[in-house]
């Protein structure tokens, strides 16, 4: 047992009912009705619980259980007196539910942490993400994806309930709260054996039938002939096996000694022990009503195919708000689709203007530069001509001419229309930012490069769990692609 200062450790009897219910939930999460715990310690830290129902009021809690034999004992000491310990930005993972061991096989020795994590409204991502990222606001963890929603199932009745095991990222230490040490043993083969079908006592060969309460041994039909054939041994009691609840052949309390009857105000399993000097023997469980177990057993049986059963109002209520969840999904998937419709719209508006603009400035820019080539082009012109001349046979028209060459020359050389100054700039600009935002949220992009504002977009469509990132992705390409895309057509 740890020696942790001001931190009381207080080992729960078997008999209480705090103690059956923690060893029914390991059970359950084990999936084995063969686990014995055997020790079972509460942890009274008055602070660390102030603070976790100050921190969890009004918040979904869940209990998890913690594998201490991955901690050192100075770790597990500072867990007890001081809570666990983990940075907001990476968490700490939590799982829910069923437990894993490691060995399928043989007896397995386990210490293990129950503990109350205050999971909150969960925000549904992948693991990589939840270890990186921040929760959004209006949620208090993560719930890691197991990618097994189906949105197209018509109800929960799919759901496995032979698995039960969720994890969640919490970023938030003080809403996790250490509530008991719970030492158990497991023996994978026990269990296994306890699932098989019972085998004949005397030749151990034959599959059992018959159960003999005088002796207390199961037997097939043969051997149940020949041992009980006798005078003496036809008076033995023999019951089908079938309605024979021996899982109450042993007391949990006194070793040996048989289950005979069961309390139903308790709950609880009776031994004669139990009724004469145990739990049942003074006070007011001596006055409560024992029935068999035989009869406990055909009762809770009975009881299966009667009355709400295992929460069938409740599970009621979960397949209508699954199926509104479904519906809402719809219409998310509708709405999305006409956001991408109106996006798709405005882009190609937008790279309709862009396009105006450019062929604007790019038809302007386009004019001047033909009036230079066709300046440089009459000058060559006139040079050409002064060379046909003067390589042609009539010289007195070449002389005749060469004043008005001249002339011209000295005309093409004044400058009087050539434009010095471009008054054309590349000054084309996405004015205000594109914006998609909802009643509960608002998420605006100001991109820098065409490579940062696709991954900001791709960021974004990650923790909103879009899929489809090509309309975003045109976003963010856009803003400094599109107008070099016109210029390279």
């Amino acid at each position: 047992m740890p020696n942790v200062t001001n931190i009381h450790l207080v080992p729960l009897s078997p008999e209480t009912k705090e103690y059956s219910q923690i060893e029914y939930y390991l059970r359950m999460c084990l999936c084995s009705s063969t686990t014995q715990v055997t020790e079972l310690l509460e942890i009274s830290n008055p602070r660390l619980t102030l603070r976790f129902e100050k921190n969890t009021e009004k918040m979904l809690c869940l209990s998890s259980w913690v594998d201490l034999g991955k901690y050192g004992k100075s770790k597990e000491e500072e867990i007890l007196r001081s809570g666990f310990t983990f940075s907001e930005e990476k968490g700490q993972l939590f799982e829910v539910g069923s437990i894993e061991t490691e060995k399928t096989e043989g007896k397995i020795r386990m210490r293990v942490l129950l503990c109350k994590i205050g999971v909150g409204r969960a925000y549904n991502t992948t693991e990589e993400f939840a270890a990186v990222g921040n929760i959004p606001e209006g949620y208090q963890s993560f719930y890691i994806d197991r990618n097994t929603i189906d949105f197209s199932e018509d109800d929960v009745d799919g759901i496995p309930g032979d698995t039960y095991r969720h994890k969640y990222l919490l970023k938030n230490a003080e809403r996790v709260l250490p509530t008991h040490i719970v030492s158990f043993e497991f023996d994978a083969d026990e269990e296994k054996k306890s699932r098989g079908k019972a085998m004949c006592y005397s030749c151990g060969e034959k599959e059992a039938v018959l159960f003999c309460k005088t002796d207390n041994v199961d037997l097939c039909e043969e051997c149940d002939e020949t041992l009980h054939s006798g005078k003496v041994g036809s008076r033995h009691v023999r019951t089908s096996i079938e309605t024979e609840n021996k899982f109450f052949s042993e007391c949990s309390l006194h070793a040996g000694k048989a289950v005979e009857f069961f309390c139903p105000t308790c709950s609880l399993p009776v031994c004669v022990y139990c009724k004469m000097v145990g739990h049942h023997s003074a006070g007011d469980a001596a006055k409560h009503k024992l029935i068999t177990a035989t009869d406990a057993y055909t009762q809770i049986v009975a009881s299966l195919g009667t009355g709400d059963g295992v929460g069938k109002t409740r599970m009621g209520e979960i397949r209508k708000q699954a199926a509104k969840v479904r519906d809402r999904v719809i219409c998310v998937e509708e709405n999305i689709k006409r956001i991408q419709k109106q996006t798709n719209d405005i882009y190609a508006r937008i790279c309709g203007e862009l396009k105006v603009h450019y062929e604007r400035k790019v038809n302007t820019l386009k004019g001047d530069l033909s009036e230079l080539q066709r300046q440089a082009q009459e000058m060559k012109h006139l040079e050409h001509f002064l060379q046909y001349q003067y390589t042609g046979k009539k010289r007195g028209q070449f002389i005749l001419d060469w004043a008005n060459y001249l002339a011209l020359k000295e005309k093409l050389q004044v400058a009087d229309y050539f434009r010095k100054n471009i008054d054309v700039q590349p000054d084309i600009q996405l004015t205000g930012d594109l914006t998609i935002c909802a009643s509960e949220e608002k998420t605006v992009w100001t991109p820098k490069t065409s490579e940062q504002s696709l991954e900001e977009a791709k960021d974004w469509a990650l923790c909103e769990n879009i899929d489809d990132t090509a309309t975003i992705g045109k976003f963010s390409e856009y803003l400094s692609d599109a107008l070099s895309s016109f210029i390279n057509e």
